[in-house]
């Protein structure tokens, strides 16, 4: 025993409803089903011919339903044995029963044939050695205890052999299930003869899970046996274990939202709005504003200025310029001179700056003379100052200049943080971000002409939804210095005064900001939605208390790599007390398509845990200079027909709720 348990896991952890409590608790409910009877005619057929008892063939099939939705391939499950091996013990009167703990090897992938073979020598060594109690077999090996679970297993299997009684003679009446309402373990799956073929109960932990779950996971298992026992010799990753229709469900989830294309690039639907809104404010920072029709022509001179200087479609430009409106007229300038930006914050390392600047291959920074020494020097890149190029700019036309930009071209390539290895650019195309902030315009909870915080840093590329989203419904940004962006007390304030009516902010800010407005005898009116998106959000104390005294404020959920931008939303419907502490990051956006995959790139289903894949338009083009990483990453979608079309592999780990 002690050869055969060393090292096995201490818990098998199956996806819940709900976190295991610190005391194991022993509520109980209980769900009956019935197989098929030619699908249980056909197991017990194959059985035979494999020499695997019922309870082998059924051991089987239940460890690889909990090895598929556990995500582990050493699972280990208990299983009571009547413990009367010699004849003579069979009538004594007492309770001999004893529990075993068989731990079952799904490595290698092998197929259902393979792992049937395996059972049997486990369950077969188990019986030769089942005489020592559990209870000894626990003193023994001195699993480290936890008052949370069972130690050893916490997911009992039995086989009643002896078959029903005989009821062709009798009239029958159904009676209401009797059940203890208790669960000695987190999962019972108890298999029996019946008239038919074969039945089970699954009695589950109320405090886990869910019958909604229980249903599902019994499903599966019927799923699972029938195409065992149409194809025992497959490898169990190729078993499904959800039906077609559960797959069709899961796959039409993947776009929850109609699709939305944007018919221009964000500067040219920027630039319409100039048209037809010319004197409404476009930003406002300090105390000084420009209009639309100021900004867009501000924006057009640079434009020709940057094409002076040998600036075309696809080239980078360097931005690192101070929070003001130079760094409005600097965003607008670039793209609309075809090119796309890089932001590069002064405050990062000189080293990481350098790599930036040499691997996006910048010849231009856009800067302020007060910035420039901050910055590296780079042999072949320029910089030019705003505040040097006062006289230059005027001499420049007030028209945009033809560029022929596409859709199709880069916008903007933001490195990632390289925690994970060397930092990356992240090379996003006009259409991505156009159908990003056209969504994001029609929202309804955004009215025409209201203030949005400019909060985000332009590295974050949240910052450009913040800013796009808000000029196509005619709305001015608000901005404000570092200074005020990093003091929640003047930032609760200047939300106040100018009348904010949204912020984009991702959770440890939004944290610190209603940690003031918690407290705040006069909360802004005004405010209407707080974006978070960038870290996981949570419903702490100081979020509930402050929406709770800004009953017109709504909270939204968004997520979203730098690969793909924006992909999910969910708004928080109520952010008061007894709210989950974590709220879902939503379903996808018209703008893509989301799938919860298992390693072999199959739909897991609903409540499994998986990896997230992003598909859809809003995908970058790839990472600059690296084509074997944008290969690796960004792969061919199996879900859509479509020619051409991708899936980002983000590497987080994800599972779909009941509602999608």
């Amino acid at each position: 025993w002690k050869g055969q348990l060393a090292g096995a896991p201490p818990v098998l952890e199956l996806p819940a409803d709900r976190p295991r409590p610190t005391l194991q608790s022993f509520s109980g409910a209980i769900l009956m089903f019935e197989l098929d009877p030619e699908l249980a005619q056909a197991l017990l057929e194959w059985g035979r011919k494999q020499r695997a008892t019922p309870f082998m063939l059924l051991l089987a099939a239940f460890a690889s339903l909990l090895s598929r939705h556990a995500n582990q391939d050493d699972v280990v499950v208990g299983s009571p044995i009547a413990n009367r091996p010699r004849s003579e013990l069979e009538q004594v009167i007492g309770f001999l029963t004893n529990t075993l703990v068989l731990r079952v090897d799904l490595s290698g992938d092998p197929s259902f044939t393979d792992l049937v073979n395996r059972v049997r020598t486990v369950t077969l060594d188990a019986y030769d050695h089942q005489d020592l109690p559990f209870e000894r077999l626990v003193d023994e090996i001195q699993p480290e205890r936890n008052l949370s679970h069972n130690p050893l297993f916490q997911v009992l299997f039995s086989f009643d052999v002896e078959p029903g009684p005989d009821l062709a003679r009798l009239e029958e009446q159904d009676l209401p299930q009797v059940h203890s309402g208790t669960s000695k373990f987190d999962l019972g799956l108890y298999m029996f003869n019946t008239a038919n073929g074969l039945g089970g109960a699954i009695e589950y932990n109320t405090d886990l899970f869910d019958g909604e779950r229980i249903e599902r996971l019994m499903d599966h298992l019927k799923a699972l046996l029938g195409r065992v026992a149409s194809a025992p010799d497959t490898p169990l990753s190729e078993l499904e274990i959800v039906s077609e229709e559960e797959r069709q469900q899961l796959l039409s989830w993947s776009r929850s939202r109609p699709s939305i294309a944007a018919e221009a690039c964000t500067h040219e639907l920027f630039e319409r709005q100039a048209q037809f809104f010319p004197d409404r404010e476009a930003v406002r920072f300090n105390g000084r504003s420009m209009t639309f029709a100021e900004l867009d022509r501000a924006g057009n001179r640079l434009a020709h200025l940057l094409r002076s200087r040998g600036i075309d479609l696809d080239l980078r430009v360097g931005l690192s310029v101070d929070r003001s409106l130079d760094m409005f007229v600097a965003l607008l300038g670039i793209l609309k001179s075809g090119a796309a930006y890089v932001p590069l914050d002064p405050s990062y390392p000189q080293e990481r700056i350098s790599y930036m600047l040499k691997d996006a291959e910048i010849s231009i920074v856009l800067t302020h003379s007060w910035l420039k020494d901050l910055l590296p020097q780079v042999e072949g890149v320029d910089f030019l100052c705003f505040d040097e190029l006062e006289e230059e700019l005027s001499a420049q036309p007030d028209n945009a200049p033809q560029t022929g930009v596409t859709l199709d071209n880069v916008v903007y390539a933001i490195y990632t943080s390289g925690s994970t290895g060397q930092p990356k650019g992240v090379a996003m195309t006009h259409r991505a971000v156009a159908d990003l902030v056209t969504w994001q315009a029609r929202q309804a909870y955004f009215g025409e002409g209201g203030k949005t915080l400019q909060f985000t840093s332009l590295s974050f590329d949240v910052s450009f939804q913040e800013i796009f989203s808000t000029w196509l419904v005619n709305g001015s940004m608000v901005g404000v210095s570092e200074e005020d962006r990093r003091d929640p007390d003047r930032l609760a304030e200047i939300i106040r005064k100018e009348k904010v009516e949204r912020i984009f902010q991702p959770f440890v800010a939004t944290q610190q900001l209603c940690a003031v407005l918690a407290e705040s005898d006069d909360p802004p009116d005004a405010l209407r939605m707080i974006i978070s998106a960038g870290e996981q959000l949570q419903l702490t104390p100081q979020i509930v208390k402050a929406f709770q005294k800004m009953p017109k404020c709504r909270l939204y959920n968004q997520y979203g790599p730098s690969e793909t931008h924006i992909v999910t939303e969910e708004p928080v419907p109520g952010v008061k007390e007894g709210a989950p502490a974590l709220p879902p990051i939503g379903k996808a956006l018209a703008t893509a398509t989301s799938y919860v995959l298992d390693g072999r790139l199959r739909p897991q289903p609903v409540g499994v845990p998986g990896e997230l894949y992003i598909g859809g338009g809003a995908l970058a083009r790839g990472y600059l200079n690296r084509p074997a990483m944008t290969a690796e990453k960004f792969l061919p979608d199996p879900f859509v027909d479509e020619p051409g079309a991708r899936m980002y592999k983000t590497g987080d780990i994800a599972r779909i709720s009941p509602r999608g």
